[in-house]
């Protein structure tokens, strides 16, 4: 009887140098993973640091709205014009020295609600430059009395380019009753 052949044993360094290249290989496919992660957890961070800064951004307008809702209360309380818009217009174009420049200014009309009546003017300017146009819009926003914005345009003077002429819709409230009443809820 014949004994089976054994199969050939490869020799010890061979066996060594397949070891040594599953090992390389494991180790090269454990370091593709870990930058995989590493890049995958970095990308997450930046996106969490630029949410935080986001939040806190929000949290800063938050603050700054619930601040000037505060500020309009007091002036809600303080009561609302009676004078018309077209001379609160005509006043503050006055205290900016513009009144040379004003092309026309009419009455839209008002619309009443009750014991409020919403005024409404279109003014219209000309020749002017891009900081008169700034020092407009700055006023209408702090003026003593309230006075809105509805519509703007700006257009580029035709003779020449570095003047304006500005045409807008201002509206102001006014109370019809004498009495002041706020517009808005202000008890919290």
């Amino acid at each position: 009887m014949r004994l089976p052949q054994l199969p050939a044993i490869a020799p010890l360094s061979e066996l060594l140098k397949i070891r040594t290249l599953q090992m390389l290989l494991a180790a090269l496919i454990l370091a593709v993973t870990m930058v995989i992660t590493l890049s995958v957890l970095n990308a997450k961070i930046k996106k969490l640091a630029l949410t935080m800064s986001n939040y806190t951004d929000f949290t800063a307008l938050v603050r700054e709205y619930n601040s000037g809702e505060k500020n309009h209360e007091d002036e809600f309380k303080q009561g609302i014009g009676t004078t018309s818009v077209l001379k609160q217009i005509e006043g503050m174009l006055s205290e900016l020295s513009l009144k040379d420049r004003l092309l026309s200014i009419k009455s839209l009309g008002d619309k009443s609600d009750r014991q409020y009546v919403l005024e409404t003017a279109q003014l219209r300017l000309k020749d002017l430059s891009l900081n008169e146009v700034v020092n407009i819009l700055y006023a209408v926003r702090e003026y003593k009395m309230a006075i809105l914005i509805k519509s703007f345009k700006l257009k580029k003077g035709f003779s020449d380019q570095d003047k304006f002429e500005v045409s807008m819709e201002l509206a102001s409230v006014k109370n019809t009753s004498g009495t002041f009443q706020p517009l808005i809820n202000t008890e919290k």
